[in-house]
């Protein structure tokens, strides 16, 4: 109905990866976030394009991680999008990305059965593609109209660089979606910038790090970093630390910066392979954005810029004269065929070499094997038309916590600061969306945990619907009033159950 406002979970439900919301907004289509899915394999990481209406007023991007922007490309090709609306960073990072992606599908394109993924990362694909992000790009807190009525803008949400929060309002209703959030500084990104928004009808968070109840500052993680790295200086290894091209690789090459100049690590070269080092030039561009204690000089000052095809003989090299290097290398989670995993599977086979690892490891990626592997046994790693064996001769395998995501705490903030007459939480699997429920609950707000497919129905109080509605598959809430849906799943109490009824 056109007096509605929905908003559908394709991907984030209960999930982390795959992350896309899609409202509709009184007959007026909305598309936040086109993400792909980290855990899964080649087509089944995509978004299933049939899931979204032939045509999309806007689409709306959070940030640059591929969980949010990597089916981008299948939805500009496959669907008549009206407008496109993202931050201006964000556009120069994410027209980078897609063609990085674009270059990593072509080369394994026969691990790919649906031929419409090869014409979305076709070279004229992508060219309109990043056309249509540069035409869309806008500043933080510039408002942008959809569709003749509604009115939205972002806010910077300090996950990485260009990452946005995105508040929308037809002046009546309003929906904020958090994307990625940090509210605190973190290595080279300053803290989210909330806006002050009332009344707020559905607050989308994310709930990544919500059932993570350990507490790590940066001064101890950093401690810890550094200390790994001068034991396998002094083993004579080499360090690999896999890291996501955007936001984490800038991390790392500024800590190790900081290491080396306060005297906290040795003198010894730094590496960085592949789209590390485009993301890092537009860093540097963006320098005046970023925290004033790590602006000096620029990041790409502290490495060595080396090709991925020179990655692995690079590190021969050293290990040839016996010194140390630091790699730094894209894939995060050592997915398969990247530079990361094609230089992991070298340097398990070796006890003096170390891996950190400095995020999270989905449970299908190779990073999580490799981290928790036992000393004695081996991983298979795919290498174009081959399989490499790696036998697991290193013990020195570590993971360093310097999340560029919101505490469980940080996280209820944020829901404090927007007092939302509902929460969604997304972005975080089953056992974070619970704990971040329940704290909610006790300090009585109101919560919902949408699975993938299930969809939250937002209307005017004095808009007529039938109760029966209550049993569909859909999550519905009444503006002002009560919330109709499921209740069991919902954790309603007595109180509530009776409300709906």
């Amino acid at each position: 109905m056109k007096s509605q406002i929905t908003v559908k979970i394709i991907g984030g439900g209960q999930e982390i990866g795959a992350n896309s919301y899609l409202i509709n907004w009184k007959g007026t289509s909305i598309l936040l976030d086109t993400g792909m899915h980290p855990d899964k394999p080649a087509d089944e990481a995509l978004l299933a394009i049939e899931n979204l209406p032939h045509t999309i007023d806007a689409v709306i991007l959070s940030h640059g991680h591929l969980d949010h922007i990597g089916s981008f490309p299948m939805v500009m090709q496959f669907r008549d999008v009206k407008s496109v609306h993202v931050q201006k960073s964000a556009a120069a990072i994410i027209q980078r990305m897609l063609q990085n992606s674009a270059v990593h599908i072509q080369r394994n394109r026969e691990r790919f059965s649906n031929p419409k993924t090869l014409k979305a990362w076709s070279r004229s694909a992508i060219d309109h593609a990043k056309r249509r992000l540069r035409q869309g790009a806008v500043s933080y807190r510039e408002i942008f109209t959809i569709n003749g009525k509604i009115q939205a803008y972002f806010f910077d949400a300090g996950h990485v660089l260009g990452s946005a929060g995105i508040v929308i309002t037809d002046g009546e209703h309003t929906i904020v979606y958090t994307g990625d959030i940090a509210l605190q500084d973190h290595g080279v990104h300053l803290k989210a910038n909330l806006p002050t928004v009332q009344p707020v009808d559905l607050l989308l968070i994310e709930s990544t790090n919500a059932a993570d109840e350990k507490r790590y500052t940066e001064k101890s993680q950093h401690q810890r970093f550094f200390q790994i790295i001068r034991e396998a200086v002094q083993r004579k290894g080499s360090i690999l630390i896999p890291a996501f091209a955007l936001g984490r690789s800038q991390d790392i090459i500024s800590l190790i910066g900081q290491g080396k100049e306060g005297g906290y690590i040795p003198v010894i070269p730094i590496y960085l392979s592949g789209l590390g080092n485009a993301i890092t030039e537009i860093y540097d561009e963006c320098i005046s954005q970023l925290r004033k204690l790590y602006r000096r000089p620029k990041l790409a000052d502290y490495v060595i810029s080396l090709p991925n095809e020179a990655l692995i003989h690079t590190w021969q090299k050293h290990k040839e004269s016996g010194e140390s290097a630091i790699f730094i290398a894209t894939n995060g989670m050592l997915m398969e065929q990247t530079p990361a995993a094609r230089l992991a599977s070298r340097m398990l086979n070796f006890p003096e070499d170390s891996i950190i690892f400095s995020g999270y490891q989905a449970p299908s990626t190779k990073g999580y094997d490799v981290l928790n592997a036992s000393m004695g046994t081996s991983l298979l790693f795919r290498e174009d038309e081959t399989w490499v064996r790696a036998e697991i001769k290193t013990e020195h395998r570590y993971q360093v916590r310097l999340s560029a995501h919101a505490s469980v705490d940080d996280l209820q903030q944020i829901v404090s600061h927007f007092n939302p007459e509902w929460s969604a939480l997304v972005h975080g699997d089953a056992d974070a969306t619970k704990v971040f429920a329940n704290k909610l609950r006790e300090k009585q707000y109101r919560v919902q945990l949408p699975v993938v497919g299930e969809t939250l129905l937002l209307r005017k109080a004095e808009d007529d619907m039938s109760i029966s509605l209550r049993h569909r598959q859909a999550l519905i809430i009444t503006v002002g009033t009560s919330l109709l849906g499921n209740a069991k799943r919902a954790g309603c109490d007595e109180k509530d159950s009776q409300a709906l009824s």
